[in-house]
């Protein structure tokens, strides 16, 4: 059993990690667009929530390599596809009804003008679903990546978690020279933050965080930021190669030491273990109609966007919760249908 204080550590590392998505989410290209400095923040947030979800996925797969050595490949995938897939063909499903709906509503037709989803038919929704290309809802590529890349590690588990970080870097670097689809470039650039995490539970870096230590990985992530900012939109795609996976290892690494701080505060860490607990659901539900349907109709009340962000985000972490509590989990069909069999 991975001990009691380790697994404090991740649960507060994922409930830090799913606050940030949902309030991330909250904030729109649009409010983006309009700010330096809140393009910089939306930025900066995607730069540590996904890495560090990865990386918790992949220090948990080390501690458990014994176990799931025991089991066949087949067992460990068909479970892996009970957690990620059915969710994720169930969530597709949903969001594809309802934004057909809305298109075949003319007076709520802008809705989709302003949101940019695109008409969907039946064959083009199955082929989205199948391989992520224009998906109906693009916040489930998480899901989609997180099954691909633990199927990937447990059909290589006797492979050397350094090789696969080198092998995963490389092939990184050749992804930003190459049109390929989202789904394959986004499997291996987080494969490589999930060995990191695989690296880390080896080389049992948990136990060894010190306060000096994130102070030395939040400069670096500062100078991958500030050279992944200027170097944006420019054709030097090798700076891009090298710091963007510099800035997602030291995004997840940064806020696993938070993690570690964060633990011994009683209050704050019991409730960041609870939203870790529930972060899958939360997840699962936040979008794309709670957080930015909340967002896009205040958005048209011409709030402030520091309103929009703090009341959206709030709603859209409190309802996944009371929905999973008090009707998801109640039955078994709906548990299985939403959240396979986490």
């Amino acid at each position: 059993m991975i001990e009691l204080k380790r697994v404090d550590c991740l649960d507060v590392a994922k409930g830090i990690a799913i606050i940030l998505v949902v309030f991330g989410h909250a904030i729109s290209k649009d409010m983006a667009s309009k700010s330096i400095v809140v393009s910089v923040i939306r930025t900066n947030i995607y730069w540590i929530h996904m890495p560090a979800f990865f990386a918790v996925a992949g220090i948990l797969f080390g501690y458990n390599k014994k176990r799931y050595k025991e089991n066949s490949v087949s067992a460990y995938i068909k479970k892996k596809s009970i957690t990620y897939l059915i969710p994720y063909c169930t969530f597709s499903l949903f969001s594809f009804l309802v934004f057909s709906f809305i298109e075949s509503v003319p007076a709520l037709a802008f809705i989709s003008e302003k949101t940019g989803y695109t008409t969907h038919s039946i064959s083009q929704f199955i082929f989205s679903v199948i391989t992520y290309i224009n998906p109906v809802d693009d916040h489930l590529w998480f899901v989609y990546v997180m099954f691909l890349v633990c199927c990937l590690s447990r059909l290589l588990i006797d492979v050397d978690s350094r090789l696969m970080i080198f092998v995963m870097l490389v092939l990184n670097s050749l992804m930003c020279f190459l049109d390929t689809p989202e789904i394959v470039w986004k499997t291996i650039r987080y494969a490589m933050v999930f060995y990191i995490g695989v690296y880390w539970q080896d080389k049992d870096i948990l136990n060894n965080i010190r306060t000096n230590k994130f102070l030395v990985a939040l400069a670096g992530f500062v100078m991958s930021v500030i050279i992944n900012t200027y170097f944006r939109y420019s054709v030097f795609l090798w700076y891009k190669c090298i710091t963007y996976p510099i800035a997602l290892i030291y995004g997840a690494y940064i806020l696993l030491v938070l993690a570690s701080i964060l633990q011994n505060k009683k209050k704050i860490a019991n409730v960041l273990k609870y939203m870790g607990n529930n972060s899958y659901p939360i997840y699962l539900m936040h979008q794309p109609f709670i957080v930015n349907g909340l967002a896009f109709i205040l958005g048209r009340m011409h709030l402030y966007g520091v309103l929009v962000v703090s009341i959206s985000g709030t709603i859209g972490t409190v309802v996944p919760l009371i929905l999973n509590r008090f009707i998801v989990r109640k039955n078994p069909i709906t548990k299985l249908l939403l959240l396979g069999n986490h």
